[in-house]
Order: C-alpha cells, then structure tokens, then sequence
C-alpha cells in the first residue's frame, strides 16, 4: 500500500515552487487539496515558495514563503478540509489513533491498516 507522494511527484508548477530546501510527505488523499490550495496561492502570489507539506498529528501543515498574511485563510481552510480527509483515498475520514499515531482515515483504510500488520508497517515507515 504505497499512498505516500514524495516532492518527486508534484507536478512541474508545484515543484517548481518548492524552495531548495523544501520536502514534501502526505498520502494520496490530499493530494487534490494541495493542488486546489496551490491554485488559489498562485494566483495571489505567483512567486511564493513552498518551505514544507507534511502531515502531523493528523494535520496536514502547509508552511510557504512569500506571501501576505490575508492568504493564510487559504491555508487554514485547505487544513481544516484535511482534518476530515481520509490521508490515503481522498474519502471522508475522521481522526484514527493506531498505537500512537494519529491518521485522518476513512473506515475502510482504518480497518486495513488495524488489522493488516504488513500495511500497517509499511504505511507508518513511509510517512514518519
């Protein structure tokens, strides 16, 4: 179950974006919130960098370079959007603690990775 994206796989305009020190790590399933908040920042600010995408605690966090403090509210909304995202499908997902990680997954992921050892392994390692 690999629903990992690296900085490799954005599109050229996302990675362009990413400044030189810039690492992205997030499931598949914010990947269309990224894209719809990149968008709207481009707009605003077509020279704004991306420092960093993770997820963390559940959250997805988004850090940027170069933008006014108004354009936050784009952020906070594609976060709050995340916090009921599924990380691996794009599904509507409610936060999941597994041991001591916490994941916004839908139930079908939730279930998988609770009951399937080797999911569950290889899902963590990748996003820790």
């Amino acid at each position: 179950m690999n629903n990992s994206i690296y900085t490799d796989n954005f599109p050229s305009l996302i990675q362009r974006r990413l400044d030189k020190y810039a690492y992205s790590f997030i499931g598949k399933g914010w990947v269309k919130i990224i894209f719809d908040l990149d968008k709207k920042l481009s707009i605003l600010h077509p020279r704004y960098e991306i420092a960093q995408i993770k997820q963390k605690f559940a959250q997805l966090k988004f850090y940027v370079n170069f933008i006014d403090d108004d354009s936050y509210k784009y952020i906070f909304d594609a976060e709050k959007i995340a916090s009921t995202t599924c990380e691996s499908c794009g599904s509507l997902g409610e936060l999941r603690i597994i041991k001591d990680y916490h994941l916004v997954l839908c139930n079908e992921h939730f279930s998988t990775l609770s009951n399937d050892k080797s999911q569950y392994d290889e899902h963590f390692q990748l996003i820790s």
